[in-house]
């Protein structure tokens, strides 16, 4: 039963957006304060440095901390 409970935080099934997104911010909050608060602050666009320049990463480089940010930015707009 706990694990139901857990898993219902993180999934949208397309009723209530408004009640659901106030859920899963709380919810991120309590796992990774730190990646809420650049979530919040700023879009995370993930970049590589080359020859001193910031280039965009393609997708397949992302890392673990990029794509968490990356998809938690989508549900904060």
């Amino acid at each position: 039963m706990k694990d139901h409970l857990y898993l219902d935080h993180i999934f949208f099934y397309g009723n209530d957006y408004t009640y659901w997104k106030v859920r899963i911010i709380i919810y991120l909050k309590s796992i990774d304060y730190d990646l809420w608060l650049s979530i919040e602050n700023e879009p995370h666009r993930p970049f590589k440095v080359e020859d001193d320049i910031e280039i965009p990463k393609a997708i397949s480089e992302y890392n673990n901390n990029d794509k968490k940010k990356k998809i938690v930015l989508l549900i904060h707009k």
